[in-house]
């Protein structure tokens, strides 16, 4: 309920997710390269003083002629679409789902609802901006990852943003696992019950063989790629889910399906509770907003695939002015599609059951809603597509602090590690 006080576990949430955002905005702003000539596109000349282990790669990168620089690696290996949509993905994970509950934490008004859409669209903006200035770090140093970055600009502690990164995307995976696990073992049993000739598979077909086999049959595959241009299509796939669940949440909205008197609301778990108007401003908005932050903060915390993607995009020939203008329409892109989708899936929710939102939007409509049972798979399609976005974020940070210690990481080498690192989410 809205008057709810805060449980320890949405408090340490709250922490946990402005830590993460700190790090994340603060490896963003702080770490390009200090230099006299404004950064591109952006227009702000840098002054200060670098520590001495970065002066070597500082001098060499400003004595780089700026609008006439010409990148000479390999041609393009992605597109601004396949990027955009690849970021997308990769922002638009399960967390989305709770945002609703999120704005039924602190308000069941409607002026509340207007302040929780001026907050997510305000994110979304924000971390636009400073994803764009994680490619212009990308785009100074030559960096593929924020830990290379750091390193040149400051020349140590190169393990916080690893560190970082690394954690952020391996709670990531395994709380992707479990959602998996729990999902497809509810379609197998179901189906196994509908066939009554399977039944006796029923009892091979609990969670653990369940996640293995997809772990093994489904999760491996995707995530033995080498770069996130590999996997466009899952994460074409993986949006095309995301897009259904807005549309549909918004159609069930407008339609007045889960209204007093509409054919789903007797049949809805949780009775749907209509929207009042605030008579006071700490009905609109008071400090348990912040449960509503850290989910948002959360869902937009995929900044550390901004040096890879970048690098990714880069066209041999083109300066690197072009460069950062073709990614910065990339990043225009995601940011468009995903605060829509956020914004879509927020409003519908909250509008249509109010607080008694559940922290997974879908357990609230009926079961009997024959398109909520469609949005059930897109969500364990969403969510397999989205598994290996996060995962090579977390495999090339091992990668990267592996080599950092003497380790010989070649591709053998890092198959095996894949292997290995996804025994742990398959053990959840």
């Amino acid at each position: 309920m809205a008057g709810a006080r805060l449980s320890r576990w949405g408090t340490c949430r709250i922490a946990a997710a402005a830590l993460c955002l700190c790090v994340a905005s603060g490896a963003a702003t702080f770490c390009i390269p200090l230099r006299q000539t404004p950064l591109a596109g952006f227009g702000r000349a840098q002054v200060g003083r670098q520590p001495p282990a970065a002066d070597k790669a500082r001098t060499a990168l400003q004595n780089r002629p700026e609008e006439a620089e010409v990148v000479e690696d390999s041609s393009s290996k992605a597109t601004v679409v396949s990027t955009a949509v690849s970021l997308a993905k990769s922002m638009l994970g399960s967390g989305a789902l709770s945002l609703s509950a999120g704005v039924a934490a602190f308000t069941n008004t409607s002026q509340g609802l207007l302040v929780a859409t001026a907050i997510i669209l305000g994110m979304t903006v924000l971390s636009a901006y400073t994803f764009q200035m994680v490619a212009e770090v990308s785009a100074d140093t030559g960096a593929d990852d924020l830990g290379a970055a750091w390193k040149i600009s400051f020349g140590k502690w190169a393990f916080l943003p690893r560190l970082a990164v690394g954690t952020l995307s391996g709670i990531s995976c395994t709380v992707y696992a479990m959602i998996l696990g729990d999902l497809l073992t509810q379609f197998v049993q179901s189906f196994l019950t509908a066939v009554p000739s399977l039944g006796a598979l029923k009892l091979y077909c609990s969670r653990a063989p369940v996640l293995i086999s997809l772990t093994v049959c489904v999760l491996l595959p995707m995530c033995l790629a080498e770069d996130f241009s590999s996997l466009a299509f899952t994460s074409m796939l993986g949006l095309a889910a995301c897009v259904y669940l807005s549309a549909f949440c918004a159609l069930r909205a407008l339609d007045g399906s889960y209204l007093k008197g509409g054919k789903f609301f007797r049949a809805a778990p949780y009775a749907p509770m209509a929207l009042i108007s605030a008579s006071q401003l700490s009905d609109a908005v008071n400090p348990r907003v912040l449960v509503f932050l850290s989910n948002i903060s959360t869902a937009y915390m995929n900044h550390g695939m901004a040096p890879a993607t970048y690098q990714e995009l880069v066209q041999s020939g083109s300066s690197k002015k072009s460069n950062l203008r073709r990614y910065a329409l990339a990043v225009t892109l995601a940011f468009i599609i995903t605060g829509g989708v956020c914004t879509s899936l927020m409003a519908a929710g909250f509008f249509t059951f109010g607080a008694n939102t559940q922290g997974l939007l879908l357990a609230n409509y009926a079961t009997r809603d024959l398109a909520a049972s469609l949005g059930k798979m897109g969500v364990m399609i969403s969510i397999l597509c989205g598994f290996p976005l996060n995962f090579m974020l977390l495999k090339s940070e091992v990668v990267a602090m592996a080599k950092k210690k003497g380790f010989t990481m070649d591709k053998p080498a890092v198959r095996w590690l894949t292997v290995a690192l996804l025994t742990a989410p398959s053990a959840s």
